[in-house]
């Protein structure tokens, strides 16, 4: 019976695709900085219509309201879990002013918030989303709301509202605290106005295939043809293997039209498992055109050929029986109350 590490393993292995970062037809502005910030205990902001207004004390982000020293200073010293030196419990509101060129006039703008709680995001004074997702990032489409000039965006975050699932160690003082804040990226994506605004691969290692899952984007009045190129190659393999090219055509594609379609690796693709943690990199491409307006996007995709199944009270990755192993990892971050958000940190703590 083979061990598996639980933590990133395991996420390498139930995830269709584990990462998305092959970002060249997408221009960033990061927003990590000074921002404005108030603090709202008593909720009456949104009534209030505070992303109208400049709000009126400052803030560092990628941070937390404890890190910055907002909130009440309890200065604690708990005995079974996290203390909070600096104390906050409520909605906070976040603002920054960004200058939009003319040169991004009619493309496509989504703001990227990589980990916070219950959120709220404002442009100007158009409402642009809310989400609750707790360590999945969030994405806000700006879209509609976005034209050349200075204009504020505005994030409500309010860190003492349950999700969906109920009470959670996410929003619980038990284990890593409940901050209020915004860490990891913090940036606006701009591309063109058509896109690949989302890509999942499924692996079939008995066929030697995989199915990709891609949706695509278009803001424009029109209906998109084109063509999607797919090419891909194996990493963290004693030899890379590159595999064929493959060419799909596409026509009449309408905003949040999901494409389906199988691609045959050529050559016999190497298994993912904790031993021989193999990938494959799959790189998509999208030519499209509406009239005589040519747009471009470009997706990659990093996962593992496995077959993860269970079959009774046993499961099996590739065939063979393997058993779960890990630890909690609670109250591991004192210093901020949340674990790391940037890869060379968590390639110490693995090593």
């Amino acid at each position: 019976m083979r061990l598996l590490l639980y933590g990133l393993g395991i996420l390498l292995i139930i995830t269709a695709g584990c990462h998305q970062a092959y970002k060249e037809h997408t221009e960033i502005l990061n927003l990590s900085g000074n921002w404005n910030f108030q603090i709202d205990p008593d909720n009456v902001g949104i009534e209030g219509k505070w992303f109208k207004k400049l709000l009126s004390d400052s803030i560092r982000l990628p941070g937390t309201t404890d890190e910055n020293k907002k909130g009440t200073f309890l200065d604690e010293k708990a005995v079974d879990r996290l203390s909070r030196v600096w104390y906050f419990k409520g909605a906070a509101w976040y603002q920054r002013e960004v200058e939009i060129p003319e040169s991004w006039a009619g493309k496509n703008f989504r703001l990227l918030l990589e980990r916070t709680k219950d959120t709220h995001v404002w442009f100007d004074d158009i409402h642009c989303g809310y989400e609750n997702t707790l360590s999945a990032p969030q994405y806000f489409n700006l879209t509609k709301a976005v034209k050349p000039g200075k204009h504020l965006i505005t994030v409500l975050v309010d860190n003492s509202r349950l999700p969906p699932v109920g009470d959670s160690f996410a929003i619980s003082e038990k284990g890593q605290t409940n901050w209020n804040g915004i860490v990891g990226r913090i940036e606006l994506q701009v591309t063109d106005p058509v896109w690949i605004d989302e890509l999942k691969v499924y692996p079939d290692i008995k066929s030697n295939c995989v199915k990709i899952v891609a949706t695509i984007g278009n803001s424009t009045t029109g209906k998109a043809d084109g063509n999607l190129q797919v090419s891909t190659e194996s990493r963290n393999t004693e030899k890379p293997i590159k595999f064929k090219t493959l060419n799909k055509k596409i026509k009449g594609i309408k905003d949040n039209e999901v494409v389906e379609f199988i691609y045959h690796f050529n050559k016999k693709t190497p298994l993912w498992d904790e031993f021989n943690p193999a990938l494959i990199q799959l790189n998509l491409t999208l030519s499209a055109w509406v009239g005589k307006e040519k747009y471009n996007s470009s997706e990659r995709v990093d996962f593992g050929m496995r077959e993860f199944k269970r079959d009774g009270k046993y499961i099996f990755i590739n065939g063979e029986r393997f058993f779960f192993r890990g630890r909690v990892d609670c109250a591991n971050y004192p210093l901020t109350g949340y674990p790391p958000m940037d890869k060379e940190s968590w390639l110490r703590l693995f090593k």
